[in-house]
This record gives C-alpha cells, sequence and structure tokens, in this order.
C-alpha cells in the first residue's frame, strides 16, 4: 500500500515546488513592478516640478476623447536664465483617429500679438512670461487649444544627440558661420552630426539670406532624420539614458505613460502621414529689428487644413503654382548641346513659369548648372531648383558676367551636369 502513495507524495512535492518558484517569480515581478512605478513618478517629479510649468498647466486644455492632440515644442536657451527666448517653436498636432501627425514651425520672429504686451516677436512671449504666456499666445494666434507643453535646452539636445550616437544629415551647399562664439565650417554632402554641431546647424542663420525661415527648414530636415533614427527598434535599450537625460534638461506636463503613447504613435506612422509645414511671411526690418510679417491669407488657410485633418499637399503644390507665375527666368545655354535652351524654356513654361529670355552663356564650359539670384529673389531661386535638383544657387553678386549681374530676373545657366 505504501508504494501506491509514493506517486501521489512525489506529485505533491512537484506541485509544492512549483508553487514556490511562481511565489518568488511573482514577488520578483511584484519588486520590480513596484521599483519601475517609484522610478517612472521620480522622473516625472524631476520633470514637473517647474513652477512656472504647474502655472501654464492652469491654462492648458485636456484634450477630448478620439480628438487630436495638440503640443507646443519649444527649444530654448538655459544658460540665458528666465529672459531665455525660445529659439525653436514647433506646433504638433497628433491625429490618431487619422492617422496622421502634422508639424506646423513659427517663424521665432514673427510678429504677432502678445497678450498684455502688445504685438512683438512671437519668440520673445517665452521671456516676458515663461510657458503659459508662450502658450497663450500660440493659442490666440493659431485659435487652437494647445493640451501639452515640451521645453528642451540646449544642453540636453546635444547629450540626446550624442546618445544616439549622432544623426545623419545631407548639407546642400557648404555652410560658413563665425558669427559666434564658435567657429562653424561644414562642406556639402553627407555628415554625421555629433550634439555640438547638430545644435549650431539647427541654430545657424546669419549667413543665410532666408535668415530665420532658413534655419526653419534646417529645423524640419534635422527632425525629420532624427526621428527616423530615434524611433528604430535598437534604440530602445537606450530609452532609460534618453529619459534621464530628458528628465534633466526639459521642462514638460507630460507624464512617462504619455509620452511612450505618442512614441509609439508616431513610430506606427508612414513617411507619407507626418507633414510638415512652416508658416508663411515676409521678412521686414522695423525700427532696426528684424521682423517676419504674417501672410495671413496662406496662414489661414494652412490653418483650415490643419482643423479639417486634411493634406497639406494641395496647399503647397497650388501655392508653389501661383508663385511661379510670379517669376521671371533668363535661360543660358553654357554647354553647348543644341537646342538645350529651348527644350529647358518647354519644360519650364509647361510648369508655369514665365520665360524672360533664352540664349547662349558667354562660353560651353559650365560643368554644373546655376541659378543666379539679385537682391529679394532668393526664395524664387529656391522654387526654381527644385526643377533642378543638381544646380548650385548663387548671389548675382558673385557673378563676373556683367549681364547676369544686371539681370532683374532669375538667371539659369544650363551646365554639363544637366544631360548626364
Amino acid at each position: 500500500m505504501e508504494e501506491d502513495f509514493l506517486p501521489l507524495a512525489k506529485s505533491k512535492s512537484k506541485f509544492s515546488k512549483v508553487k514556490k518558484i511562481l511565489l518568488f517569480l511573482f514577488a520578483i515581478l511584484l519588486v520590480l513592478a513596484i521599483c519601475g512605478y517609484a522610478y517612472v513618478k521620480y522622473v516625472e517629479s524631476r520633470l514637473h516640478k517647474d513652477g512656472e510649468l504647474a502655472r501654464a498647466q492652469k491654462v492648458m486644455s485636456e484634450p477630448l476623447p478620439n480628438e487630436p492632440i495638440n503640443i507646443l515644442l519649444l527649444g530654448s536657451d538655459s544658460s540665458q536664465g528666465e529672459k531665455a527666448r525660445a529659439d525653436a517653436i514647433i506646433f504638433l498636432r497628433l491625429d490618431p483617429p487619422r492617422k496622421k501627425a502634422i508639424l506646423i514651425s513659427i517663424p521665432r520672429d514673427m510678429r504677432v500679438k502678445i497678450p498684455g504686451r502688445g504685438h512683438g516677436k512671437i519668440n520673445a512671449a517665452y521671456a516676458y512670461g515663461g510657458p503659459k504666456l508662450m502658450i497663450l499666445t500660440v493659442e490666440d494666434f493659431t485659435g487652437f487649444s494647445i493640451h501639452h507643453f515640451v521645453g528642451v535646452d540646449f544642453e540636453g539636445f546635444k547629450k540626446i544627440v550624442d546618445a544616439l550616437g549622432g544623426v545623419d544629415i545631407y548639407v546642400d551647399e557648404p555652410i560658413i558661420d563665425e558669427s559666434r562664439k564658435y567657429a562653424m565650417h561644414i562642406p556639402a554632402g553627407y555628415h554625421k552630426f555629433d550634439g555640438e554641431t547638430a545644435l549650431n546647424y539647427v541654430r545657424y542663420r546669419h549667413g543665410d539670406p532666408k535668415g530665420d525661415l532658413g534655419r526653419i527648414e534646417r529645423q524640419q530636415k534635422f527632425l525629420e532624420a532624427f526621428m527616423n533614427k530615434a524611433l528604430r527598434l535598437k534604440h530602445a535599450l537606450k530609452i532609460p539614458t534618453l529619459v534621464n537625460i530628458f528628465a534633466d534638461n526639459s521642462r514638460t506636463d507630460l507624464t512617462i505613460s504619455e509620452m511612450i503613447q505618442f512614441a509609439t504613435f508616431l513610430k506606427s506612422l508612414e513617411k507619407k502621414d507626418v507633414e510638415m509645414v512652416t508658416l508663411p511671411g515676409i521678412p521686414k526690418t522695423i525700427k532696426r529689428a528684424s521682423y517676419v510679417i504674417l501672410d495671413e491669407e496662406k496662414i489661414e488657410e494652412i490653418l483650415y487644413h490643419v482643423r479639417e485633418g486634411l493634406s497639406l499637399k494641395e496647399f503647397k503644390e497650388k501655392s508653389a503654382g501661383s508663385s511661379q507665375k510670379n517669376i521671371g527666368i533668363k535661360i543660358l545655354n553654357g554647354c553647348g548641346v543644341s537646342s538645350l535652351a529651348e527644350k529647358v524654356r518647354d519644360k519650364l513654361v509647361s510648369k508655369g513659369f514665365r520665360i524672360v529670355e533664352i540664349g547662349n552663356a558667354d562660353n560651353f564650359n559650365y560643368e554644373h548648372t546655376v541659378i543666379y539670384y539679385g537682391s529679394g529673389q532668393y526664395q524664387k531661386a529656391l522654387v526654381v531648383k527644385e526643377h533642378f535638383k543638381q544646380a548650385k544657387i548663387v548671389s548675382k553678386s558673385k557673378s563676373s558676367v556683367p549681364t547676369i549681374r544686371q539681370a532683374d530676373c532669375i538667371v539659369i545657366i544650363i551646365g554639363k551636369d544637366y544631360i548626364h
């Protein structure tokens, strides 16, 4: 009889061991969960300890269920203290129901009404009243409610880029800038930017004829490259490091779970589902200060598209089409290929451009296609360059040919690279 009970005894013994192992594993998981929760709350306490942020939260709205979420993103120099102005201003709209995201860059020199302060540059709102006044200014300016705020200082920006191992960027034209305390020399071509170089790249504007608008283009280009790298699966192991850097150099009302939720949403989107646009304006000097004056008609059209969840592609194409009609172009054959100027003329006419004149250049030895622009024509030259990807953009003042320097319109010299 005793032998009959042996299997049962062994079975009970095995069950007891399994139960102990399960209880032990459960205890470990419970401890890890408690530690994880404590860590999350510790990180959030570092993010949310800002008194100004607490005041800003009182003016922010709760997003409605199944509605888009609006986040104001700012980059600033914390070394300037509480009077720091916003260097980068981006309105991010996440639209889960439509599975899309829109990033709207607002020129920091854009002249708007700042509540309680009158008209001024929009980036001054941050220096006057911190996140709260900046949120109120953007809400008043755009008509959108702000649901969340994220501010990152320059040190945090550099450390995050370095933690990712750098960000790959293609530079179209060489950048040389010695106007600040640093000397920046970046040749054209592909580069892996470390944090310091990336910061200089997105802040550079003094040598750019487009000024603040040119800087925004670089910021958008960097953001696209940064998101492509940051959202890769292989960087998941770096999340604790990135979270700590973010906590030490940022201010936000977002919880860790919300950050993960929004990052997951962005990762799920295809490239075509993420659109970027810059609010348009006209550079103008007022009392020795540089401003960007609102193009109210175009801005209202952009905001309407965003509000209704419509694609901005049609707006951009329409905007480009209307601007092309106002661009006069002189086409010169610089490589000697027969009838090349006529062929380029026909191509540009079909795109809506106005051709003023065609002919031959001063010689047929131009290796590269060159687009020459005069004072106030840089934006037009960029529109033209969209149809000549390999072309260089050069100021007329740098040409040795008198007829090019004196021309009132854009001048294109077609080089040998056009036919290869």
